[in-house]
């Protein structure tokens, strides 16, 4: 027989090739084989068998790596399924479920210990306990199904995924938990182990490939019962799947930045149905998408409308940052936060300082010409670090010296201007020299382990202020933090991002719900230009439905997701007018094929130039994503001018 092979190339085709002679075909099901491609020798994937070699000569393929099949016929459709949905080639797809990197020991089965509560069972509330019957009832059905678990910060919704992680291992099915951020996968771990008195698997970026093959192979075969991960671990191999947990389902950091750019919690959804598992996403601040497919009945939706222990909602005060409300000129904090900060101090309690930029200064420029130092690969501002004294880039990484001297004009006028976390620690710190004081952001937590020990630091209260970015709204447990100031919550509301009014109302909600998770009733303080715009409004009185109905208003207005599929195209090159050209093309070609759907642009993207590559944007709206594809499918076959390369982002969360 001949062998079917797909290879992890943006060109759509199976090729064929014949077996070496003595080496019998395996079953066809994703089997990694090493091929000679043009020039190359490149792994690709075994995805069929056929009689006969045609009138081609054919060339042998030179080794098949591994055994036995790597997945099972739930995952190899879904591989067929996210290549079509996401545009990209089925071997593109196989390669983000098989990495061709994976390794190929194999290891000792473990000792199976009893996977058993090993902490006596929580007292549920009335609200919990309606839930916990539910979700154990669907996983002992046996079928798929979907849920919004919609339940306000601290609520107890970590409970609730401990109860249903329980009941599918007590029908002997495995459960996957995903987690937005790998910083948040030590506070879940401890969690876990608590619960269940044994060691789960683990599935990140950061892992060693060592490490990566062995849960592979352990998932595969049925010896771990429980995966904790980030997104990639939708795609981890699972022989009996029964749960699937979304946690802060609402992140944007499932969204995948690279080809193929998925979506996993559309992802899950299609495992869930394929393996006939139960899906459960879960907010206290769930995405307009999500809630609405629950309001409309894709998804059963459940409510947590009240804290356990019937702890109080923190109150939310908002300072009028325009009304002077600044400590003292070039101030960061208000009074009203001050205040509130020094009143943590006296009762022995912590407090949460969240301005989402990092570094020290967001720009530099010149007071006598105006000139504004910028990124000389991107169309960004360079950002001012204090701590390695260094002007950065944030998008291609850029670094260089700092300087006084203005490039344009040779004046001595160049000053910082904006703030970012360093800044807001340098204040703290004179304002309050005997303070301890931790700083998270991305540029301290790039190790998985920093995050696991800045958690455990200030949980266990060897630190008074944590000052972060938005990663400090994601899902953290302190009990003894009664303050969180929000510093410049404006920044993200006026971006030109049809979701910037939400992603503001979730930093808000989120990083308000840091706040009284003890016995003391929390507070917030947000410092605001802007404090009578509703996302804002809707903040202060904790109110998600009243923020939905006017986002989702609007939405509908615009013809804005949930309502439509929008579909981004960049086009990118290092060549501006070979960008414009291709743009223009493509532009085109779509408007002639699909004449009702809603085409916007060809434009320049607002980020312009990212890592010296121009970058060019089309928009479609359409309300069946099928025709589209189609049309797509054939651009992807095309040849593209040199150096110019299309970029298809189904489903965007970000625009910019």
């Amino acid at each position: 027989p001949v062998a079917e092979i797909v290879f992890p190339i943006a060109q759509n085709k199976i090729f064929h090739y014949f077996f070496p002679k003595g080496v019998p075909p395996p079953s066809p099901l994703g089997q990694r084989v090493l091929a000679p491609l043009g020039n190359r020798r490149i792994i690709g994937y075994l995805v069929g068998l056929k009689a006969g070699g045609g009138s081609k000569p054919l060339k042998e393929i030179e080794q098949v790596i591994d055994r036995e099949p790597l997945i099972k016929d739930a995952l190899f459709a879904l591989s067929r399924w996210l290549s079509e949905y996401y545009c990209c080639s089925w071997g593109e797809a196989l390669a983000t479920i098989i990495s061709p990197r994976l390794g190929t020991k194999h290891f000792p089965a473990p000792v199976q210990e009893a996977f058993v509560p090993v902490r006596a069972p929580f007292l549920p509330s009335p609200e919990q306990k309606e839930i916990t019957t539910e979700l154990t009832q669907a996983v002992q059905k046996g079928d798929s199904a979907y849920y919004l678990l919609h339940g306000i910060s601290d609520s107890g919704k970590t409970e609730i995924y401990m109860e249903a992680i329980a009941a599918a291992i007590k029908e002997k099915k495995q459960s996957l938990f995903l987690v937005p951020e790998i910083s948040l996968s030590a506070q879940m771990i401890s969690f876990l182990k608590e619960r269940f008195g044994k060691e789960v698997g683990i599935w990140h970026s950061k892992i060693s490939a060592m490490q990566r093959w062995k849960v592979w192979e352990q998932v595969r075969k049925g010896e771990i019962q429980l995966v904790l991960g980030t997104r990639s671990a939708v795609f981890l191999p699972f022989s009996t799947l029964g749960m699937i947990i979304i946690d802060e389902e609402q992140e944007h950091s499932y969204k995948q930045e690279s080809k193929p750019m998925y979506r996993t919690q559309t992802v899950a959804e299609v495992r869930a149905r394929l393996e006939k598992a139960v899906l459960v996403l879960g907010s206290a601040t769930p995405s307009l998408e999500s809630y609405h497919q629950a309001l409309q009945g894709k998804y059963r939706l459940l409510n947590l409308k009240t804290r356990i222990l019937k702890r109080a909602l923190p109150r939310i005060r908002v300072v009028d940052m325009r009304r002077g409300g600044s400590r003292e000129r070039g101030g960061l904090l208000s009074w009203e936060l001050s205040e509130s900060i020094n009143r943590c101090f006296q009762n022995q309690e912590q407090c949460i300082i969240v301005i989402n930029r990092r570094g020290f200064a967001r720009t530099v420029f010149c007071h006598r010409c105006g000139f504004i130092l910028k990124c000389p690969h991107c169309s960004v501002s360079l950002i001012y670090h204090a701590s390695f004294e260094k002007l950065v880039c944030h998008y291609c990484g850029k670094k260089m010296g700092t300087t006084r001297i203005c490039p344009q004009c040779r004046s001595r006028g160049l000053a910082f201007s904006g703030a970012g976390t360093e800044k807001v620690v340098l204040e703290l710190k004179r304002t309050w020299p005997g303070a301890r004081i931790l700083r998270m952001d991305r540029d301290t937590v790039r190790k998985k382990e920093k995050a696991e020990g800045m958690y455990q630091a200030f949980r266990k209260r060897r630190a008074d202020i944590l000052v972060g970015t938005q990663l400090l709204a994601k899902g953290w447990d302190f009990p003894w933090v009664s303050l969180v100031g929000v510093l410049e919550p404006d920044a993200s509301l006026f971006l030109p991002d049809f979701r910037s009014a939400e992603r503001t109302f979730n930093l808000l909600m989120q990083v308000a719900g840091r706040a009284g998770r003890g016995k003391v009733r929390g507070e917030v303080i947000i410092q605001t230009y802007n404090p009578d715009h509703p996302s804002i409004q809707a903040a202060i009185q904790q109110d998600y439905r009243t923020f939905y109905e006017q986002e989702i208003d609007l939405r509908r207005s615009f013809n804005y997701p949930p309502f439509t599929h929008l579909i981004n195209l960049i086009i990118r090159g290092k060549k501006e007018d070979g960008v414009k050209r291709v743009a223009e093309f493509i532009s085109s070609y779509l408007k002639q094929q699909h004449r009702k759907i809603q085409i916007l642009g060809p434009s320049p993207a607002i980020r312009y130039r990212l890592s010296g590559a121009w970058r060019w944007q089309i928009l479609v709206k359409t309300h069946d994503l099928n025709p589209v594809r189609e049309s797509l499918s054939k651009l992807m076959e095309r040849r593209l001018p040199s150096g110019t390369k299309l970029i298809i982002d189904v489903d965007p969360v970000d625009l910019l």
